[in-house]
């Protein structure tokens, strides 16, 4: 099996163990918090200096406001801990939305367990957020309701837990990877372009290998066994990924009729990294796919 990738969209919540025919992959990640501005001195006016900010306050602005602490959108690595003390390999993406997209993987082999989507983007109060969220796992094959905790007070990590029952929360620390982050994207990497690999459907009993071929920006069709699927790929506007949109149009597709969105990226060894769910947040796909 194909090893551990670092390179895309993936995962802080590991609620599973692996199995022999788990897949592995790539990933991406989480954002860093603000950082303290020291004062100037005092040049003799009537107001006192005040005592320099720590560094879990954000900067402020001339008029005073306060600037809260924000995701950043890019690609971030790690590790999580389960309830039993095992050890997982994490990379991330938080999108330009702050959505996170999240893979995880057995630290020993790097093989892809699943992924996970929050529901929502990440809306943080003093440098924490709580969101809920789904995990689509390739283990269970279900799709798992979740909360996400995190913490990214500290500059470029984020800190948390992800459970579906709290006494079984998974512990996560993930770091803003900026020599991937930097890495951008382009639809002239996808023109002409066909990917062959392993493709995983939420509710399926199994991998299957799968193609996908791409005409020009970003255009393409596939095809998993005897499902047909059609879509697009869009550039997204840090550039450090693609906008994805995948439908399933044949009656032997699981998912026939549905249109799964997510994010996609070309990786360092030139494959192609396609995650998506369908509206209902019920099934998602995740698509490993080297050029072939």
């Amino acid at each position: 099996m194909k090893k551990l990738a670092l390179y895309l969209v993936v995962g802080a919540t590991l609620l599973g163990c692996g199995s022999d025919d788990s897949r592995p992959g790539v990933m991406p990640g989480l954002p860093s918090g603000g950082t303290g501005q020291p004062t100037t001195p005092n040049q003799g006016g009537s107001t006192p200096n005040q005592p320099p900010t720590d560094s879990n306050t954000p900067p402020a602005f001339p008029d005073g406001t306060q600037t809260e602490a924000k995701l950043l959108s890019g690609i971030y690595s790690g590790t999580s801990t389960d309830v039993t003390g095992k050890s997982y390999v994490l990379n991330g993406l938080v999108d330009d939305n702050e959505n996170l997209w999240f893979i995880h993987a057995n630290s020993d082999k790097g093989d892809i367990l699943g992924f996970t989507n929050s529901n929502t983007n990440i809306r943080g109060s003093n440098g924490s957020f709580t969101v809920k969220g789904v995990e689509y796992s390739y283990e269970d094959r279900i799709a798992n309701p979740i909360t996400i905790e995190g913490d990214y007070t500290t500059a470029n990590m984020v800190i948390g837990k992800t459970y579906d029952n709290l006494p079984n929360a998974t512990n996560y620390s993930v770091k803003y990877n900026e020599k991937l982050s930097s890495q951008k994207q382009s639809l002239s990497m996808l023109d002409s372009k066909t990917f062959m690999g392993d493709t995983y459907m939420t509710d399926d009993d199994g991998k299957a290998r799968g193609t996908v071929v791409f005409s020009n920006k970003g255009s393409f069709i596939g095809q998993v066994e005897r499902c047909k699927m059609s879509g697009n790929l869009t550039l997204a506007g840090s550039g450090r990924y693609f906008k994805a949109s995948v439908k399933f149009a044949s009656s032997d597709c699981l998912a026939n009729g549905e249109t799964h969105t997510g994010v996609a990226l070309i990786n360092e060894d030139g494959g192609l990294i396609l995650l998506g769910t369908n509206g209902a947040k019920n099934r998602g796909i995740f698509f490993d796919g080297d050029l072939k």
